[in-house]
């Protein structure tokens, strides 16, 4: 299209996908163009054409490429994470694992919090059950109560050597915020109570 010194152009924000045929037609084009289906090079802008060894293409967009690069690296550890043993142990007290919630839920914490918080995650913390797989201690069951193994589980919600401690849980979520207590998945993920758990944890 040329461009006369008399002409003038008006651009106006349209909505996507309301029926405005030229609209339609420009989303088709868009569409066609982002699949590889691109214009002769000889009728792009010269700052658009890029010379290689067979023809002219079209650079890659740096945004573009950022974001392909971003999800990949999202892919890869998603991949490893879920190859891992602990992966369904931890998948079941968060499924979205890993995630960039766990990092915004941690991104005030100290290193070492945020350390025991994704250890408790995947049950793999400093408790007499992952201990003695790792031959760390003589026996799986608890200190205090020697019939219960000591998990994840029995140290949040059942040992009654720390009832003091799940009382003051209890009342604090409970009581103050209205959450459930007695569900793992919420004092490890839910933003309101990770907190508290890692100070009754610390107690």
């Amino acid at each position: 299209m040329q461009i006369h010194e008399m002409d003038h152009i008006k651009i106006h924000w349209t909505p996507g996908h309301t029926g405005i045929p030229d609209n339609e037609l420009a989303d088709e084009e868009a569409k066609k163009a982002a699949a590889g289906d691109s214009s002769l090079p000889h009728q792009l802008p010269k700052q658009l054409r890029l010379k290689k060894c067979q023809g002219h293409i079209l650079p890659h967009s740096k945004f573009a490429a950022k974001q392909e690069l971003y999800s990949n690296i999202k892919e890869f550890q998603k991949d490893i994470f879920n190859q891992s043993k602990r992966a369904g142990y931890a998948l079941k007290i968060n499924s979205i694992l890993p995630s960039s919630a766990f990092l915004k839920l941690t991104k005030d914490f100290q290193k070492r919090y945020t350390a025991i918080l994704f250890q408790l995650h995947t049950g793999h913390a400093l408790l007499n059950h992952h201990l003695h797989q790792t031959t760390k201690a003589p026996s799986p069951t608890c200190n205090y109560c020697s019939h219960h193994k000591e998990t994840v589980t029995h140290l949040l919600l059942e040992c009654m050597h720390f009832s003091a401690q799940h009382t003051w849980l209890h009342h604090k979520l409970t009581y103050k915020m209205k959450i459930h207590t007695h569900n793992l998945a919420i004092l490890l993920s839910h933003p309101k109570c990770v907190c508290a758990t890692l100070k009754y944890v610390h107690s």
